[in-house]
């Protein structure tokens, strides 16, 4: 996950580097449902599974994939324990996740801030 760096130059420049910049949002933090669930988990740390699906509105089945694909990348860890007899799966965000968040903002501040620039010099 590496941020596209700005180029500078014409306007055709401009328009490759932002097409590239586009091209370099991680597409697995980009997916809608993952967004939710890692936007749910960052000011937390941690949410069991029932909390996520009240908070995200993703049925189980899609939850499990996705926190699955999330662990599998690093991003979260999962504990499954016994509360009360009751199964209970926690999803904690790790520092490698905290890190792929910030830099997920940042690439998206900077995709937005290159559109903005470019719809303002269209429209004069």
């Amino acid at each position: 996950m590496t941020r596209a760096e700005p180029t500078q130059g014409s306007s055709a420049g401009d328009a490759a580097g932002f097409e590239r910049e586009i091209s370099h949002l991680d597409t697995l933090i980009h997916q809608p449902k993952r967004l939710s669930i890692l936007a749910a988990l960052e000011p937390r740390g941690e949410s069991n599974f029932a909390l996520l699906r009240r908070i995200t509105g993703v049925t189980e089945g899609n939850l499990s994939t996705h926190l699955l694909r999330l662990e599998e990348a690093g991003l979260v860890r999962l504990q499954k324990r016994f509360v009360n007899r009751k199964p209970e799966t926690t999803a904690t965000l790790t520092e490698e996740g905290r890190s792929a968040i910030t830099e997920y903002l940042s690439q998206t501040e900077s995709v937005l801030t290159r559109w903005k620039r470019r719809r303002d010099r269209t429209s004069q």
